[in-house]
């Protein structure tokens, strides 16, 4: 048994071969009720120790196929007091190791703190930091702007995700030392729509002196336009009959999710649907990734990257992604890019000329929500921080028997090394001395940042910092090696088709090739119980 003494109160958490782990510490009151659709409030202080031992909540969500293919469920724990964090340290100490944030994903809509992939057991004993992984709300309770009917109350309804995790970094600074860490060297990191998260915290004013460092992991900057996450509030709400936030805020946890669900199968692509709302409150600008290039992050440490087939992990939802025919794919191309649609699929023929063409369809949705804002996201902080690092993951993985590539979220267990289990034994079940290399390499680069701002170490080749004339990427393949400006032509390509200008709102571009409508809840419980089979 170990006790900490916290701001709220004393918790206890478990003693293991040295590293001490506490579950659920809350770092936010319930956001239920009368306080659904509004800003997290700092936890109140208990009497006496609290337990902190087991997972005990997870935001409210919808069964995802995804996480039913890898056998994760974690449907018995949605509950709305959910705003809590997991802490692994090595010592409960005055040692200030680095301490690393982690922001998880799941298009805003799925995944907890809690997820198994996320364990923070092997990073924080490989790198003698401590780990930090927390809760925030999701989907429709995160997402849903209420502004234009609640009035001043509820400004902030659209960027939830934002002021929940700004919140859990407030609990940090206030409570980490406790815990063995250094408030002074906090990293944030997280992948997918955690890899927005951390960025869209470096663009927001809630961030500013909260963190020293930002690993972004797929995901950058940005959000629903605001006009767009209007339209989506009024059609919820007509929907459901629905004019107060009190009617709101009185339906039960199962009747907005129903009204969540809805969403989802009749407004469009679910990752669309719920992400922050830009422009509408203070909390996130209207063009995040322009905050950015005007400074305000300004002297924040910046490591961003992405995987090399990004969308290739969508076959999980749409089987037959990969097989559409090619008729359908340049009638994509038609509505989504227009009379420059000729000029897209000829860049990406050259750059990818072994693709199928629903191979460089991926490629061409991947290389804008990806490829393009990252590096605006990069060179915007390299103007004011000079230590900003991009990297691009090329593992080649054995899902689907490698038909995915390098899919998005590839790199998560080279991270946590979690292969033993879920997601990780999809990437590379295998343990291979190949595999123990990538990890030792990319696992150590971000030790190395957390713990200085630079992620260069003995088992990588020189690591140039990012700027807008090199564009020097490290490529995690089977061989890791730095590359000059690796996709200059589709970043050149997309400065004319988009604009740096409008890059915030780049994941309008999240559309798919396909005829199907994204996985209902349903389909996801059939895919879980063929799983269980």
């Amino acid at each position: 048994m170990t006790i900490v003494n916290t701001t709220a109160g004393a918790v206890e958490g478990r003693t293991s071969d040295g590293l001490h782990v506490f579950r659920s510490i809350p770092y936010g009151e319930s956001t239920a009720g009368a306080y659904r659709f509004k800003p997290a409030r700092p936890k109140a202080p208990w009497t006496g120790v609290r337990a902190c031992l087991e997972p005990r909540a997870v935001a409210p969500q919808l069964l995802d196929v995804a996480y039913a293919l890898s056998g994760s469920s974690v449907e018995h724990l949605c509950n709305e007091d959910c705003l809590e964090l997991n802490v692994w340290t090595p010592g409960i100490d005055d040692a200030k190791r680095p301490v690393m944030v982690w922001i998880h994903g799941g298009g805003y809509l799925y995944g907890s703190s809690h997820d198994a992939d996320y364990d923070g057991t092997a990073l924080a004993r490989a790198g003698d930091v401590v780990v930090v992984t927390l809760n925030y709300r999701l989907g429709i309770f995160a997402h849903l702007h209420l502004g234009e009917i609640g009035g001043e109350d509820f400004r902030d309804s659209g960027v939830l995700s934002v002021t929940d995790q700004a919140e859990a970094l407030r609990w940090v600074q206030a409570n980490i030392a406790a815990f063995g860490g250094d408030p002074d060297n906090v990293t944030i990191f997280g992948e997918s729509c955690g890899g927005f998260s951390v960025s869209n915290l470096m663009a927001s004013p809630l961030g500013k002196g909260l963190f020293r460092r930002v690993i972004a992991m797929s995901g950058s900057a940005g959000g629903r336009s605001a006009t767009a996450g209007i339209d989506v509030t009024n059609a919820i709400l007509a929907h459901g009959n629905i004019t107060t936030t009190a009617e709101l805020q009185a339906l039960s946890m199962r009747e907005v999710l129903d009204l969540q669900a809805w969403a989802i199968a009749n407004l469009g692509l679910a990752e669309g649907t719920f992400i922050p709302v830009l422009g509408v409150s203070p909390v996130l600008p209207a063009d995040p990734i322009a905050a950015i290039a005007s400074g305000s992050a300004a002297g924040v440490d910046l490591m961003t990257g992405y995987t090399k087939d990004e969308m290739r992990f969508w076959t999980l939802y749409y089987p037959d992604l990969l097989d559409r025919p090619d008729s359908a794919v340049t009638a994509w191309a038609d509505e989504l890019f227009g009379e420059k649609a000729g000029a897209v699929l000829e860049t990406f023929a050259r750059a990818r000329p072994a693709e199928t063409l629903p191979e460089r369809a991926c490629s061409i949705i991947a290389s804008i929500i990806f490829g393009y804002m990252t590096d605006r996201q990069a060179a915007g902080q390299a103007a004011h921080t000079p230590r900003t690092f991009v990297y691009r993951f090329d593992w080649q993985t054995t899902t689907m028997d490698g038909r995915l590539g390098t899919p998005h979220a590839a790199e998560l267990p080279f991270v946590f090394d979690t292969f033993d289990i879920s997601w990780g034994q999809m990437v590379a079940a295998d343990d291979t001395p190949a595999r123990r290399r990538m990890l030792k390499a990319f696992q150590s680069a971000f030790l190395a940042f957390a713990r200085t701002g630079d992620p260069h170490h003995a088992g990588l080749p020189a690591w140039r910092p990012y700027d807008e004339r090199n564009r020097a990427m490290m490529m995690f393949g089977d061989e890791i090696r730095l590359a000059d400006n690796p996709i200059g032509p589709e970043i050149a390509l997309w400065d004319q088709i988009i604009g740096p200008e409008n890059v915030g709102e780049a994941p309008r571009y999240f559309q798919f090739p396909v005829d199907e409508s994204y996985p209902t809840e349903d389909a996801a419980k059939a895919v879980a119980a063929q799983a269980a089979e």
